[in-house]
């Protein structure tokens, strides 16, 4: 077998499933001409890619939403069974049924999505389509040099577990967070005495889980045994604002259902995500809570107890007007960080409109948007910065601006930010 070179080795590794061979071809177009990544298979639908897997070495699956014989939901959730820490990044088109489809799949594991171009023409769409792959492909490079680690562990690895390099890789592939030996161990320890001692459904669940949704339990497991003290804040609390990317439809889904009904001020989102998919997304958290969650509209007064997530495309800011009411404020400027609606957009508006007090929170998500936005909050406005903390991160990139910029008050879990909120706000 002819070696491997080290630049081979460190291509990212992907595979393109969709039943369209039109789209399947301009996808290895666009993958092939970015720098870094090589195209290693295709599949024309959900078995076939399942049957493929067990063959090859891949580190990012890119799966169609909509496919015959086995959807791509069907076969996200056998790949998450299978092969935990492989990274899937689903593949959307714009109706409804798409849309709903893709953030079920966000919350059952998905990486993150990119939508399929449906106006321009052919050239224009070819463009979007690489943006799109070139924003998500560039997080997970980043995510590997960040980390130091070596997607797929191959040669001693699989010498020493006594299996293929290929499988080896596969197992050990694409993780976005890395986890110490200690931290999982934990998890695993909590677990099972829950279940020796209890026997619960939960703690059964938790057995059941993959070892990625393990480890990333283990905040949370942790935070039981012991919860941190809430935090002391002098001023008053008007609002809570949160910016957050990529890994943000798991972690609000976490954070939301952990929230009390009892909040009393509104909550404002800024989720990067394009239009159609926010409103379908809002409409998912509403089912998970008390509160009342909604797409905002512009010129929406912000109620306690609600949550406001920005519209895809627009950006959401805020502006206060005579009686010292709050209200929404939707724009169409130009993109922000290179996103519309952007974090800094929001924060920014909100250190000049909010005079008592804000809690901002910065959680999982590729870049620096927010870090200015909180800047502008720390020097015009009463604020209580959080973070979230690595650990529980999809990507270690938005907060950690913030965390080395010296912007942030605290660090936690997702579990423990939720218990932050309700502690300062209810």
């Amino acid at each position: 077998m002819p070696s491997t070179s080290p630049q081979q080795q460190n291509l990212l590794r992907v595979m393109v499933v969709d039943d369209t061979k039109l789209f399947r071809s301009i996808m290895i177009k666009v993958l092939s001409s970015i720098e870094g990544v090589e195209v290693v298979e295709i599949a024309e639908d959900g078995r076939d890619a399942l049957q493929k897997l067990q063959h090859t070495s891949v580190d990012v699956v890119f799966l169609d939403v909509e496919m015959p014989e086995m959807n791509g939901i069907q076969t996200l959730k056998v790949i998450k069974s299978k092969w935990p820490k492989l990274m899937c990044i689903m593949v959307s088109g714009h109706n409804q049924s798409n849309v709903e489809v893709t953030i079920d799949a966000l919350n059952q594991g998905a990486y993150d999505f990119v939508s399929k171009p449906s106006d321009g023409s052919a050239t224009e769409s070819e463009n979007n389509l690489r943006q799109q792959l070139h924003s998500q492909l560039r997080t997970i490079l980043w995510q590997r040099q960040q980390t130091g680690l070596r997607l797929r562990q191959q040669g001693q690895l699989a010498k020493s577990t006594g299996r293929s390099a290929k499988l080896t890789s596969q197992e050990n592939s694409a993780d976005s967070t890395e986890y110490s030996p200690e931290f999982i161990d934990q998890a695993k320890r909590r677990s099972k005495s829950m279940v020796d001692d209890h026997d619960t459904c939960e703690a059964r669940q938790l057995m059941d889980k993959s070892r990625q949704q393990l480890a990333k339990a283990a905040p949370a497991l942790a935070s039981r045994k012991k919860k941190p003290a809430s935090m002391n804040v002098s001023h008053p609390i008007e609002a809570v604002l949160i910016g957050i990317s990529t890994g943000g439809p798991a972690a609000l889904t976490t954070l939301v259902k952990a929230l009390s009904p009892k909040i009393r001020v509104p909550i404002l989102i800024v989720q990067h995500m394009p239009p159609k998919f926010t409103a379908s997304f809002a409409e998912s958290l509403n089912t998970q809570t008390a509160l009342t969650v909604k797409e905002a509209s512009d010129a929406e007064q912000c109620l306690k107890g609600h949550i406001y997530i920005a519209p895809g495309g627009r950006h959401m800011e805020v502006e206060r007007r005579e009686g010292g009411m709050h209200f929404t404020k939707l724009t169409d400027n130009p993109p922000v960080n290179s996103c519309r609606p952007a974090v800094d957009a929001l924060f920014i508006s909100a250190a000049k409109e909010y005079r008592k007090g804000v809690l901002a929170i910065i959680m999982t998500g590729m870049g620096q948007d927010g870090t200015h936005g909180v800047r502008a909050l720390k020097k015009g406005a009463n604020v209580t910065v959080l973070t979230q903390e690595a650990g529980s991160c999809t990507v270690y990139g938005m907060p950690k601006a913030v965390d080395e910029s010296g912007l942030s008050d605290a660090s936690f879990n997702l579990l423990d930010l939720a218990a932050q909120i309700n502690a300062l706000t209810t």
